[in-house]
């Protein structure tokens, strides 16, 4: 199996929440995982020994995991805006899905609601200086470090740690790796619309455009050579960015509930 291309946020991101969470997780923790989806956080916890009780939300939850025998997990298909229950949670981690909740807020104040006290909050949301390789496609939220602090303290709660993940370098990166994959389809709609009209195709666009950008721009993916390659660039890019921090791609606030 190729490993996947790491992006310099994302990994800056893992490295740190590595570090952060092995204090936090302990035995017997219940843990709500909002916005599961594909399951990134559930691999920090599956490396653990610790017995954890875990609990995943999401529209569109990946389902066919196999828990090991000292986690007792659970996944829902539900929206965390309808989620109403008695639980209560030692530990609750919001990790690049808020900004994708219109409402954020309500949101937010729900997963405070159903956090213990002296239990842990961690948020993960992208900065505004994402927006320049996006355009504005990632979600309905672009987040400043104090508009997210200033969110959540007006629940009581308390900041233990904020992290900037990414900084100049991976900002620069980034737009080198994700431009040229909007130059691509901006000339293929065209084409697109054309061949749909005429019925000679009848492919939804978000299909047709992820199999034209995979097969053009992101075809090195499949080869391990060029993925390991990117990867250690990406490495290198975040040692870098490590020593100044400078427009940041992501946000990290730990919160505690008194």
């Amino acid at each position: 199996m190729v490993q996947a291309p790491l992006t310099p946020s994302r990994y800056d991101s893992t490295e740190f929440l590595k570090k952060r969470l092995q204090p936090i997780l302990k035995r017997n923790q219940k843990i709500m995982d909002v916005g599961c989806g594909k399951l990134f956080f559930l691999d920090f916890i599956l490396k653990t020994k610790k017995k954890i009780n875990y609990f995943g939300i999401d529209i569109s939850p990946k389902t066919n995991i196999k828990f090991k025998k000292n986690i007792k997990g659970k996944i829902v298909k539900k929206s965390i805006l309808s989620f109403n229950s008695n639980k209560k949670f030692d530990l609750i981690v919001c990790l690049w899905v808020l900004e994708h909740i219109e409402n954020d807020m309500i949101a937010q104040k729900i997963m405070i609601k159903h956090l213990k006290s002296n239990g842990y909050l961690i948020i993960a949301v992208p900065s505004i200086w994402t927006w320049p390789f996006e355009f504005g496609r990632h979600g309905f939220h672009y987040y400043s470090l104090e508009a997210i602090k200033k969110i959540s303290t007006k629940e009581g709660l308390a900041i233990k740690e904020t992290y900037r993940a990414g900084g100049l370098f991976g900002l620069l990166f980034t737009l080198a790796y994700n431009w040229p994959r909007f130059v691509i389809l901006v000339v293929c709609f065209p084409v697109y619309k054309f061949l749909s009209s005429t019925k000679i195709i009848s492919t939804p666009w978000s299909e047709f455009s992820k199999k034209v950008i995979d097969s053009t721009w992101y075809r090195y993916h499949k080869n391990p050579q060029l993925v390991n390659l990117h990867n250690r660039i990406v490495k290198a890019i975040v040692r870098l960015d490590n020593r100044i921090k400078i427009f940041p791609q992501s946000y990290i606030i730990i919160f505690q509930k008194p």
